[in-house]
C-alpha cells in the first residue's frame, strides 16, 4: 500500500527552485520561472512533486520538497520596500 507523501506543500501552491535545487544538474530547464504544484505523489515515487512550469524549458516538472521554495513576485517585494 502507497503512502501519502508527507509535505508542507499543496496542489496550488506557487513554487520556484531552492538554493539546492539550483544546484541539481536536473532542474537546468526550470532554473528561469516558476511553477505552481498540480499534484503530490506517494512515498514510493523519487520526486513525488509535481508542478506545471511557467517561463522554463519544459512545461511540467517533478521534484522533492528541499528542491522548492514558495514563489514570491517582484512586485509583492517592490510593495514591501516602500
Amino acid at each position: 500500500m502507497d503512502m501519502k507523501y508527507k509535505t508542507k506543500w499543496k496542489v496550488g501552491d506557487l513554487v520556484t527552485l531552492s538554493a539546492a535545487g539550483r544546484k541539481v544538474e536536473g532542474n537546468y530547464q526550470v532554473r528561469e520561472g516558476f511553477g505552481m504544484i498540480i499534484s503530490i505523489g506517494s512515498c514510493a515515487e523519487t520526486w513525488p512533486i509535481r508542478t506545471k512550469w511557467i517561463g522554463g524549458g519544459i512545461p511540467e516538472a517533478e521534484f522533492k520538497e528541499y528542491e522548492l521554495k514558495t514563489y514570491k513576485s517582484k512586485e509583492t517585494s517592490d510593495d514591501k520596500k516602500k
